[in-house]
């Protein structure tokens, strides 16, 4: 059985969500156990031997950091953070895959900081070099560079809970969906965008996709409206997941619409997607 994450809005609200589940699942003989909060009270109402062994030894504070669908998470400010750990590996094709891979991002937040260890991946995949085959010197330069901007990824944070059901007063509440292209790759990024009657305004990144361009050479034009199409997806993942309201934000990109030769299913697409075209 795999970790379950979910956030309720009061104490009393997860109280009762967890004694629900205790007894639904004890039912059929089921236990959970490894419970983890970032609310001591809760806590409290668990017998000892249930809770995770992190919160057995150890106070809630700004130290206490646990791992969540792969990535850490600091459970006193419930923020995801990336803690990287580099060792030694081959400077091969093997070692730089390894690397790669060990940097789990689901959600995309460090999707830029990814698509550039998968661009050197592909470089060497196109020279069919070996796996434990040496990387040439061009390669190897932009491999080192990208090791060495890991240890900046310390310093940045993410919200895991938007909250959404709790932001006093709100007036105003939208999701922002970028996206770009060039020749190198192609991305959107989605924010959530909150506006209280006070006009307040607090903006939280929630989630983005990166891709490298198709090896088959293509104009940006084309690459941009491919973005396009992965901005609109991204957008209606968002507000499935987040099964929430949102403010509709009108937008477009007139240039899109030049390309109904030969892109009709992807105008189709966007146009049925998009409500004004600008």
């Amino acid at each position: 059985m795999d970790d379950v994450l979910t956030s309720v809005s009061d104490v009393e609200t997860g109280i009762k969500l967890v004694d629900g589940l205790r007894s639904m699942l004890a039912k059929a003989g089921f236990r959970l156990t490894e419970w983890l909060y970032n609310e001591e009270r809760i806590l409290a109402f668990l017998p000892e031997k249930e809770l995770a062994k992190s919160v057995q030894t150890h106070s809630i504070d700004s130290s206490l950091q646990e791992r969540v669908l792969g990535v850490e998470r600091n459970v006193q400010s419930d923020e995801f953070r990336f803690t990287i750990s580099l060792t030694m590996k081959p400077r091969t094709r093997r070692g730089l895959l390894s690397t790669m891979i060990s940097l789990f991002d689901s959600l995309g937040l460090v999707a830029p900081v990814v698509l550039e260890a998968r661009s050197i991946y592909r470089s060497l995949c196109e020279q069919e070099l070996e796996w434990d085959e040496e990387m040439p010197e061009k390669d190897l330069h932009r491999w080192e560079k990208w090791l060495s901007s890991l240890p900046q990824l310390r310093n940045v944070s993410f919200p895991r809970c938007f909250n959404l059901n709790s932001y006093e007063n709100m007036q105003k509440c939208q999701l922002h969906v970028f996206a770009d292209a060039s020749t190198t790759g192609c991305g959107a990024v989605c924010y959530l965008r909150a506006v209280d009657r006070n006009g307040n305004v607090t903006c939280t990144l929630a989630m983005s996709k990166a891709r490298l361009v198709p090896k088959a050479e293509t104009s940006v034009p084309r690459l941009e409206l491919i973005a396009a199409v992965m901005a609109v997806q991204l957008e209606g993942r968002v507000k499935r997941e987040l099964n929430s309201t949102f403010d509709p934000v009108y937008s477009g990109q007139t240039q899109l619409l030049f390309f109904k030769a030969y892109a009709t299913n992807a105008i189709v697409f966007l146009r049925s997607f998009l409500d004004v075209w600008l």
